[in-house]
Parts: C-alpha cells; structure tokens; sequence
C-alpha cells in the first residue's frame, strides 16, 4: 500500500473546497495515516487523513466532527471541516481541526518526569473541564490519557516560584472515540467498547458497562502519571472492581502526603480508582470541586512562600546577604579562587605573628 501522506493526494480530497489551505510540515506519515501541519485561511491547522478500514471507524470519525464542529468549550480543539474520497481505490477521510502550538501531557513527562502537584493537578482540571462538557452533552469521551491533552505554550509565564501554576491553555484532544451515554449517564450504553489499554478501565472495553465512571477512573491513571511519572499498576478488588494498587497508592502518599494539600489529592486519586460504585464520583464536576479546593491549598501556600520573597526583597540586609553570596560563589567556583582568598588572609596574618 502507498503511502497516504503525499500532499497531492491529500490535496485532492479538498482541492475543490473554499479553503486556502497550504502544506507546511508532516508530523507522522504512515501507510494507513497521516498528519500534518497546513496553513489554512491565514491561520495554521491540523489535516490529519486516513484510510477507512471500516464502517465503525468512520462512524466514530464523523461522530467527533459533528459534536466538535457545534461545541462551544475552550478546551476542547476546533474541527473545520471533514473531507472524504477516495485513493488508490480505497476510501479516504481527512479532517482539518485547530492546530495547537504546544505539547501533549504524556510527552511534557516523558521528558521532565512527574510534575509537581500544583501543575499536574491544573492540567488534569482543565482537561476535566472538557469531559464534563461532553458528559453534559450525553457523551463519554472513552480515550481520556495524557496523549490525548494538550498543553499550549504560553509566551508569559507566571511570576510565582516553585513551578507555581502556570499561564498555559489546556485542550482534550482526539474525540474519536466518542460514544453516546445512556439515558441515566453513568449505567453505560454505547454500541461498542474502545479505550487504550493501561489508561481505561476494563469495563470501557464492554460496550454495556461504560459509563461516567469508567471516564473518571481514565482521570485517575491520568492525574496518578503526573504525579508520579509513570503509569499506575491496579490490582482485583475481592468485590470484583478494579482499585489503584496498595504499592502504587503508598507510594503517592510518601511522595505527596506531607504537603499542604497532599493528603486531600491522595484522597481524590483513591477516589477516582475506587472500585465500588457507592465510592466513587457521580459526575466530573464534582471532581472538578474537590481539585478547585486543592487549587487554593496549593496557592496559599505559594502566597505565603511568596510573601516571606518579598519581605527579603525588600529588606536592608538584601545587599549585604547578595554580596556576601556573590563571594561565597566567587570563591567556591575553582581551588585556584580559594587559595587566592586564603592567600590575601592569612599573609598579613602571618607577618604579625612572625614579627612579634
């Protein structure tokens, strides 16, 4: 099979439409998939096209185009347009959506480990933010997982210290593994089971048992990898659910406990693993509270470490400790430094020693 990716093949699926849309970069090109970057009416976009296998994928396909092209969410991406045809004999769909200048969770810990509490847990919020959207729409996201969270770079960053929270967008990305929930929102119903394994519960992968619930626990291995920087191990619940790990979960609680904070995030964490129903969250909002209220244990704290910052900044003593450093530094900084200084000092002290 030929490659997919060959811009006048994806150019002809939407040759014909009233768009000026331009290649700019690829991103992944493969036999069956491909993305890339385009400039689309001034702005840059997202084209990702693929070939249909079958008529589920393209049901899911144009599921998300339809709930994302009415949506109304800041965290949710823009989708412009769904474009289908055909190549080499085989059905082709592209869709163009919002490009984000950023980086996804998963790659934002891959390359600097766990984050701190504050950033994992503002992150996983905003994201959260999004799936309470769509639950309110009567749908369950099913792929919730750092790959699928976009963290948009912010050209300002926040003044606080200590990897404070940040000025940064975050975006749910990847809908196409959008299900209809049932009637009651959170007894399950949808047509058929999807998920990644390791991030989704089992239960997402029965099409009669995913629910809002199953969404939440796909919350909890995300917030748990940020936090951690690895993904959590579950172990069978003797009442036949599913629970975070007894090591995994002391674990978090030597790493995180101690801060202001730590313990109510533990609580939440174990909550969203919870493997009984009367234990666990009826909707994402009331997730959402319990992090809100974290949020400004965290921020006290950083107020008041801040407030200490600013006392010194502002004290007497603020240049005679910098000069005092400054030495400290200059001295430290090679052998040759200190004996230099070592020199200055103890000659004259050597000279009244030997002549009294």
């Amino acid at each position: 099979m030929t490659h997919i990716a060959t811009v006048e093949k994806t150019q002809a699926l939407i040759g014909e439409q009233p768009f000026d849309c331009k290649w700019l970069e690829t991103i992944v090109e493969n036999d069956n998939t491909s993305v890339e970057v385009v400039r689309l009416d001034g702005r840059k976009a997202l084209r990702k096209s693929k070939y249909i296998s079958d008529w589920q994928v393209a049901k899911l396909q144009k599921r998300e185009v339809d709930f994302l092209t009415e949506a109304d969410h800041p965290a949710l991406c823009k989708v412009y347009g769904l474009f289908e045809g055909v190549v080499d004999g085989k059905m082709v769909s592209t869709v163009l959506r919002e490009y984000i200048e950023g980086d996804t969770l998963e790659k934002i810990v891959e390359k600097g480990g766990a984050l701190q509490p504050p950033r994992a847990v503002k992150y996983v919020s905003g994201a959260l933010a999004a799936l309470q959207y769509i639950h309110s729409k009567n749908f369950l996201h099913r792929d919730f997982k750092p790959s699928n969270i976009m963290v948009e770079r912010s050209e300002r960053e926040s003044w606080r210290r200590y990897d404070g929270p940040r000025e940064e967008k975050i975006k749910l990305a990847d809908l196409d593994s959008l299900g209809k929930a049932s009637a009651s929102l959170g007894t399950g119903g949808s047509s058929w089971g999807v998920g990644t394994q390791g991030w989704t519960h089992p239960y997402q992968f029965d099409p009669n048992l995913s629910s809002v619930q199953t969404d939440l626990f796909a919350v909890g291995t995300t917030l748990y990898y940020c936090l951690m920087g690895r993904q959590a191990e579950t172990t069978n619940d003797p009442d036949g659910g599913i629970a975070l790990a007894e090591n995994d979960l002391a674990a978090l609680e030597n790493k995180i406990g101690c801060l202001d904070g730590g313990p109510e995030l533990v609580r939440t964490v174990r909550r969203l693993f919870a493997p009984r129903r009367d234990e666990q969250y009826d909707s994402a909002q009331e997730v959402i509270g319990e992090l809100d209220e974290i949020i400004s244990i965290f921020d006290a704290g950083y107020e008041a470490v801040d407030k200490h910052f600013r006392v010194y900044q502002e004290s007497p003593f603020k240049g005679w400790a910098q000069k005092a450093r400054a030495g400290v530094s200059w001295m430290v900084d090679s052998p040759l430094k200190i004996g230099i200084a070592a020199g200055l000092v103890l000659s004259p002290a050597g000279y009244w020693v030997t002549s009294n």
